[in-house]
């Protein structure tokens, strides 16, 4: 079987990560923007280049850590009704994003 390559993934403005809510229509509730530190994103780093908003992504090396160790944010998803983020692939690659 063929070897793939190695995949890097930038997680570009954790703010596009957001939720919609039940709370009115626009509603969006932000669970990380990337701009603070960096915090429980183990096996990342902050990068400026490409970034999809603000100032920072966050820089994911599949190859290297091929599992992306997220924070807990909340048991209860039930209010929410869609999740949403930004992500850059430097090579389209055949690759499940764990969530």
């Amino acid at each position: 079987m063929p070897r793939k390559a190695p995949v890097t993934i930038l997680w570009a403005l954790w703010a596009g990560w957001l939720l919609s809510g039940p709370l009115a229509a626009d509603t969006l509730f932000p669970l990380d923007d990337g701009e603070g530190k960096i915090g429980p994103w183990r096996n990342t780093q902050r990068v400026s280049e490409p970034v999809h908003g603000g100032k920072w992504a966050l820089k994911w090396d599949v190859a290297a850590h091929p599992g992306l160790d997220s924070p807990r944010f909340m048991a209860d998803w039930t209010p929410f009704d869609e999740l949403r983020f930004w992500a850059y692939l430097d090579a389209p690659v055949d690759f499940i994003v764990p969530i």
